[in-house]
């Protein structure tokens, strides 16, 4: 089936979905997450009925197999990358989904299921929460009326129907001069004023004829009714200012709130993910690696801290990464970050000799698939650690050398100019990683730049391979630097105090 003709087929409010999933940038289950949370933020977004989306995906269209015509569903004549990125996002959304349209979904595809693929891996996620739910209710469908409440609330549907239903003049006020009143014209206060006498007393006919309690023989024990209290009589309400008000209290109820997020049969799922890296007997993702995937990322970072992900073996860990490796095209920027941290930090951070064959091999393989969340979650917080050392440079520089692209590494490098560093050789060290190669750098960041040189240059005016690093940056970034540039790269040349002194004056002079 054609691209053109598959959207023609998808509900007008979901075919957004699909045609940003056809994007080149970021994974396809961001991009999908992307949408969706942008229609519902946004006040022309469509109404996106889920179960629209189910039967127009289950709908059957002729296919030719083996010389024979048959009929398919329109999900099994996605693109592969396709049916896994819709998936993970019936997956990430799960909770959101009526149990009955997500069972019939399941039903629907199962006969057409690549066996050892990711797409099965997610089905068979889905099929697991279905099972774990099963028998419970939907969140909005917890109140069921009593016997005697819904007798009650009959009656009066029927009586509303067979009264004559007119407009109260309540309403048709309140429509016309809704406008009006924001306005806050003193004309118009006063003919609504005016109005609001005139329509004292008068009744709404759709409350007149309302039965109550007791009439057509509704006298059941298990007839729920409210008391009504005059409103007179309700407590007056004091609100403290603002200026009142104790933060140190309000930031605490919010911690406490944050805790109670994590479900216990959540916390259990975790520890059996824990417990399964360091069995090593679960070398295939496990189902309940739905958890990482579709958890608030502040959650999964206190399940980590419970659970002390920290503490496992480098042979658990790196059964770990290598399985969250495998998640690269559906799990969360974020919550990447969040579990390489739990998972390689402490280890980085805490070597005392060179980086072991296993710790090399994780860090290099991760790398090659999150550069930015391990750059935010590992690198950026070992650098500016006080345990930061040789053998921790020496690691980094090896991965910015040989695995990261100059995307990468201006990323790291921006990121590493944002923090307060007690710099130091090993720092400057990797700095020169960084700026090796053709890595094109901005204006604004080039500035940013030389404004962190000449800071650190108050401690190092006389290290010699901080010389060696101004040198460089001048002879590769000389061409692009404008008279802002040249004015701190003159400061930065008075403080300096190493033999590398008179280099740089003259790599600064035949500057234009």
């Amino acid at each position: 089936m054609s691209d053109d003709r598959f959207f023609n087929t998808i509900p007008v409010e979901w075919r957004g979905l699909f045609q940003s999933a056809m994007k080149s940038n970021n994974t396809v289950l961001n991009r999908m997450n992307a949408w969706y949370e942008e229609q519902w933020s946004s006040k022309y977004g469509g109404l996106l009925l889920w179960t629209d989306l189910i039967q127009s995906l289950l709908a059957e269209e002729p296919a030719i197999k083996e010389g024979e015509l048959i009929f398919v569903t329109r999900y099994s004549q996605l693109p592969g990358f396709l049916q896994q990125g819709l998936l993970a996002f019936l997956l990430h959304h799960r909770q959101f989904i009526p149990k009955s349209s997500l069972k019939y979904f399941l039903e629907g595809i199962g006969n057409s299921m690549q066996v050892d693929s990711w797409v099965e891996i997610l089905y068979r996620m889905l099929q697991a929460y279905l099972v774990s739910t099963e028998g419970q209710k939907e969140e909005y469908l917890q109140y069921e009326f009593t016997p005697g409440n819904q007798t009650y609330a009959n009656s009066v549907y029927q009586q509303l129907q067979n009264s004559e239903i007119k407009t109260s003049p309540w309403t048709i006020t309140a429509q016309v001069n809704f406008g009006s009143v924001i306005q806050g014209s003193d004309n118009t206060r006063e003919k609504q004023e005016e109005q609001d006498i005139e329509m004292e007393g008068v009744t709404s006919p759709v409350n007149e004829g309302v039965i109550s309690p007791g009439i057509d023989g509704i006298t059941s024990p298990d007839l729920i009714m409210l008391e009504e209290e005059p409103l007179q009589k309700l407590p007056r309400l004091e609100i403290q200012p603002l200026t009142q008000m104790d933060h140190s209290q309000v930031t605490c109820m919010i911690e406490e709130k944050s805790q109670t997020d994590i479900q216990p049969e959540d916390l259990e799922k975790m520890k059996m993910i824990k417990d399964r890296w360091e069995s090593g007997e679960d070398a295939e993702v496990q189902d309940e690696m739905d958890l990482i995937l579709t958890s608030n990322t502040s959650v999964v970072e206190m399940m980590c801290k419970e659970v002390c992900i920290e503490d496992m073996s480098e042979t658990a860990m790196a059964t770990a990464c290598n399985q969250i490796q495998q998640l690269d095209r559906m799990i969360s920027h974020s919550n990447c970050t969040v579990m390489l941290s739990a998972l390689l930090l402490q280890k980085v951070i805490e070597m005392n000799q060179s980086a072991s064959r296993i710790l090399t091999g994780v860090v290099a393989m991760v790398a090659e698939s999150f550069s930015k969340p391990l750059i935010e979650g590992v690198f950026v917080p070992a650098v500016e650690n006080h345990q930061y050392g040789t053998y921790q440079a020496d690691l980094i520089i090896k991965v910015c050398k040989e695995i990261f692209h100059n995307t990468d590494k201006l990323y790291f490098l921006e990121l590493m100019l944002k923090k307060s560093i007690d710099i130091t050789d090993n720092h400057i060290s990797v700095l020169h990683a960084l700026f090796e190669g053709k890595v094109d750098i901005s204006d604004s960041l080039l500035l940013t730049v030389l404004e962190s040189f000449k800071i650190y240059g108050c401690k190092l005016e006389k290290n010699l391979k901080f010389g060696k690093l101004i040198v460089a940056l001048v002879n590769k970034y000389g061409a692009q630097m404008n008279k802002e540039h040249k004015e701190i790269l003159t400061q930065m040349m008075m403080s300096h105090k190493s033999f590398l002194k008179k280099s740089i004056q003259a790599a600064v002079a035949k500057l234009k």
